[in-house]
């Protein structure tokens, strides 16, 4: 039996896989300056056939390499992670780094492979879907629900060194929310990989996943044909946004440029965003014994962390809000009705 796990890591997911030890699995001895090999780990041949078995796969686009991930250890012995490989230890649980095969694909099998995972126990006979892999599974049907929405947004980031076209996410409102409860449910192996104890936030990892597959599904399959001669930065731009790799080219001095423009013309949407408050209306009827009256309109903030607390827009222009973490009053500006405010409205 294999256990197909996954962990992010150098801006992509890599596989990798837990199979049923063995009665003569010896447990590891600790080395001195050496990090022990996983004693249940399945070998890069084993993995890359694994995977072949549930997806396709196109073998030239597969590497295989070694990475240092941090699993739960008890006596000297990483603890399984589902009782379909073993049991797990009893003893004092510690976090140590261990030596395990990891596979990485091209993107499209990648996103085949988690879009097919749903609630599956398994890929393919003999091959059981690990907790890391469902985790996975899950954050690429938020990013996808996010591109359903057309929650995303064209931008220029500068990554190993290299000015790259990326489609990224905008996440708000309900989906920041979602995302938050998303961060939250991560678990720890899916961010255990590292040459160092792993110490990112869940919500850091998950986000660049989420960048990852946010970009992947808006490129789509059909990438543009490499060109090499543009008449301005913005068409070369536009280009990288179809292109496979997303590399930006030309020159530093006119990617730079570019990526500040995009930072300028994204701001008001990106501020919108990190802000602690969002504003928002509520529709109040007239009493029962009031029927003759208006209805009014009111706006008041409400914050991201804390949906029940809510602040009269009033109330904040006016100053009388006091006690809050961050000033709310550039969300009333950031907000066409908010500039022109003046009070309940009423209908």
């Amino acid at each position: 039996m294999l256990l197909i796990q996954a962990v992010l890591a150098k801006h992509q997911l890599m596989f990798c896989a837990e199979r049923t030890p063995g009665p003569s699995a010896a447990t590891p001895r600790a080395t001195r300056g050496r990090i022990g090999e996983h004693p249940f780990a399945a070998s890069s041949k084993e993995l890359v056939a694994a995977l072949s078995a549930a997806i396709p796969v196109d073998h030239a686009a597969t590497r295989t390499d070694t990475i240092t991930v941090w699993l739960p250890t008890v006596g000297g012995r990483p603890a399984p992670s589902s009782p379909l490989i073993g049991e797990s230890p009893i003893g004092k649980s510690e976090l140590r780094a261990w030596q395990v095969a990891v596979c990485t694909l091209a993107v499209d099998p990648v996103l085949d492979l988690l879009a097919g995972v749903g609630d599956r126990p398994t890929l393919a006979l003999g091959i059981g879907v690990g907790v890391t892999l469902r985790y996975w599974g899950a954050a690429l049907r938020f990013a996808a629900a996010l591109v359903a929405r057309q929650q995303f947004l064209p931008d220029v980031v500068r990554q190993d060194g290299e000015w790259l076209a990326r489609w990224t996410p905008v996440i708000a409102g309900s989906d920041a929310i979602a995302f938050d409860r998303l961060a939250k449910a991560m678990p720890p192996a899916a961010r255990a990989a590292g040459d160092t104890r792993p110490d990112r936030p869940a919500a850091e990892v998950l986000g660049n996943f989420i960048k990852i597959a946010v970009d992947a599904i808006v490129r789509g399959r059909t990438p543009e044909k490499p060109r090499s001669q543009f008449p301005s930065v913005h068409d070369r731009w536009m280009h990288a946004l179809r292109a496979a790799t997303g590399v930006l080219g030309g020159p530093e001095a006119d990617a730079a440029q570019l990526a500040e423009q995009v930072r300028e013309w994204r701001a008001p949407i990106a501020a919108t965003v990190a802000a602690p408050f969002r504003l928002w209306f509520r529709l109040e009827e007239p009493a029962d014994q009031d029927r003759g009256q208006k209805w009014h309109v009111r706006y008041p903030l409400q914050a991201r962390d804390d949906p029940s607390l809510h602040l009269p827009a009033a109330d904040v222009w006016a100053g009388r809000v006091r006690g809050s973490r961050a000033d709310p009053r550039p969300i009333l500006l950031a907000g066409r009705e908010s500039q022109r405010w003046g009070g309940p409205r009423q209908l």
